[in-house]
């Protein structure tokens, strides 16, 4: 990917103004007791990770501005320890499905038997520049044609398509952070930006939210009868 016309990067303000951890909400596996406990969100997580795996931040007690500003050095050194906006990741995210719906692979790794169409190691965005764009206008001077009778017409602006619902995918699995149980939804039709931006929104109100490490939505009970009267 050479170009993409918004931002793809968080920055440290934007990691300061939402904040780097979450409130998760578990049961206790004996008393059935809900209770709450505060972790780094995932990307922060695993953020924290490549900077110490790569000398970049030693400390053994530090506060989140400290941490913030390790990554605000190291992002200036490379966009590999950057973390990807919300809308930068999900288009990734397509591409690579695009990419992948032309292949096929029936390996198995375990007798050594390869058998696939093409080998896709994922999209390459470190040569990606942010590069707006803007309709592009071949004559400005150009004017409307007028009507041929005086009655005004109203212009109808497309809407976005209003989906009854959308097909859900939910597997169960595991925080990989402290083994907790969690549900990943996945939608099965693509979204466009705005249609997207929207879900997301809704997914929030229903006591979800995009990961983009799960590639889907995270639930911390099991969402099923949530989506299924969404």
């Amino acid at each position: 990917m050479k170009e993409f016309p918004e931002k793809m990067y968080k920055t440290g303000d934007d990691l300061r103004r939402e904040g780097l951890t979450e409130v998760i909400k578990a049961t206790h596996y004996k008393t059935g007791e809900p209770f709450e406990y505060t972790l780094y969100t995932e990307e922060v997580a695993e953020m924290q990770r490549e900077l110490r795996r790569n000398g970049l931040f030693e400390m053994d007690s530090w506060t989140d501005e400290d941490l913030i500003q390790a990554y605000e050095k190291a992002v200036e050194r490379s966009a590999f320890y950057a973390i990807k906006t919300e809308y930068f990741a999900s288009v990734i995210d397509d591409v690579e499905d695009f990419v992948k719906s032309y292949n096929y692979d029936d390996s198995d790794a375990m007798i050594d038997y390869f058998d696939t169409n093409f080998y896709f190691f994922g999209i390459g965005v470190d040569d990606c520049k942010q590069v707006e764009k803007t309709a592009r206008i071949k004559n400005k001077a150009t004017k409307i044609a007028k009507a041929k009778n005086n009655t005004p017409k109203t212009e109808k602006v497309p809407e976005i398509e209003k989906k009854a619902g959308y097909t859900y995918k939910i597997t169960k699995g595991e925080d990989t952070r402290d083994g907790s149980e969690l549900w990943v939804a996945r939608i099965a039709e693509t979204l466009d930006r705005d249609v997207y931006i929207a879900e997301n929104k809704r997914m929030k109100e229903r006591g979800g939210y995009y990961s983009k490490f799960k590639k889907g939505f995270i639930f911390w009970f099991d969402p099923s009868e949530t989506l299924k009267t969404a």
